[in-house]
Order: structure tokens, then C-alpha cells, then sequence
């Protein structure tokens, strides 16, 4: 019973993109910080749950705060090898967004990568990284 319990507590997908969801991938030393910080910019609004053993960490919160709260995180962990990406959000959100973040390192073999196995552009296309 409390294995279904906790299945029904967990947040349906439709609810994360109501709302928002960030993923978060770093070193496993900063994860408490990165813990701390993710639920100061969300004003306490946030669930915060991750992966001690591999520095995986997702925030689901507020749609409205997921482009600061995204922000705020690259800023201050970015340079500490902190990725930030938003997994779910409502459309009109991502549309405005860099979702992806991350530079523009390795970008070019993407897309030549994508122009060999997509040619015509089918799968999924401008929804990666650089719009690729």
C-alpha cells in the first residue's frame, strides 16, 4: 500500500507542464547548494527531489517562475558544470525561452550530424539545442 501511495503522490506529467519542470545535472558537490538555491529563486513554491549518487535534480514550479528561477541557477552553478534544462512548461513559455541552455560548444557537429540523418528536416525540427 505505501508503494502505491507514493506512486499516486507523484505529479502527473500534465501537471509538470501546468506548472514547470527543470532538470538539473552537476557535480554531486554542489547538489546541496544547488538544492538550497533552486528553492530560495522559487520563493518556497517549489518540489525539489533529485538523485544523491549521480547530481540529477528536479525542480517542478510555477510556470511563471521557471524562466527566473532557470536564470538564476546558470548564473550562479554554470560555471561549477551546473546544466539547466526545462523538461515541461506550459508551450507559450518554451516558445520564449532557451530551454536548452549551454554554449555553443559542439553545435556545428550537431547540426551536421542532424543534416545526415534527417536531410529533409522530419524529426522534430528547431526543438534541440541552437534550434537544430
Amino acid at each position: 500500500p505505501q508503494a502505491w501511495q507514493a506512486i499516486s503522490d507523484l505529479e502527473s506529467v500534465q501537471n509538470a507542464v501546468e506548472r514547470g519542470l527543470l532538470r538539473l545535472g552537476g557535480p554531486v558537490s554542489i547538489q546541496n547548494a544547488v538544492y538550497r538555491a533552486a528553492l530560495e529563486a522559487a520563493g518556497g513554491e517549489a518540489r525539489i527531489w533529485g538523485y544523491a549518487d549521480s547530481g540529477l535534480v528536479f525542480v517542478s514550479l510555477e510556470a511563471s517562475a521557471v524562466a527566473a528561477v532557470r536564470t538564476s541557477l546558470r548564473e550562479r552553478f554554470g560555471p561549477q558544470g551546473l546544466s539547466v534544462i526545462v523538461d515541461a512548461a506550459p508551450p507559450e513559455l518554451k516558445a520564449g525561452i532557451d530551454v536548452w541552455g549551454g554554449g555553443d560548444e559542439g553545435v556545428e557537429i550537431m547540426r551536421e550530424i542532424k543534416r545526415r540523418f534527417d536531410p529533409k528536416s522530419t524529426l522534430s525540427p528547431g526543438r534541440f539545442v541552437a534550434g537544430i
